[in-house]
């Protein structure tokens, strides 16, 4: 859907509905137990191999590439390359733009900033 202007009580709203979807799929990517329990892992310990995260986690290995796979789709985590091994490690950037748009949403919800 692309991107409009519209008028609302003579003001301009800008809408961006593929912002609103990008940010929905990040959402649901993070709202799902085990990846939240990966994400805390990797933050934790700096750095995870998919074996080290899929014996801990004690579930099939193409389980956790599929939730590894998934948290890279939306850049919450790098993955580097060293020897026979990647390491993935948490994407603190993106995460604090996800924390911060949710934040200011739950902290300063729109009906107070309207004047």
């Amino acid at each position: 859907m692309a991107d409009f202007i519209t008028e609302f009580n003579k003001k301009k709203l800008l809408v961006c509905f593929s912002h609103y979807k990008k940010m929905e799929k990040l959402c649901n990517i993070v709202n799902h137990p085990l990846r939240q329990q990966i994400l805390i892992y990797i933050d934790t310990h700096e750095q995870a191999t998919v074996t080290e995260l899929y014996t801990y986690f004690r579930i099939e290995q193409s389980a956790m590439s599929l939730h590894l796979k998934l948290l890279r789709g939306v850049q919450l985590l790098h993955n580097t390359p060293k020897g026979k091994n990647r390491y993935y490690t948490i994407n603190y950037i993106v995460w604090d733009k996800l924390n911060q748009a949710i934040n200011q949403y739950f902290i300063y919800p729109a009906s107070k900033n309207v004047q």
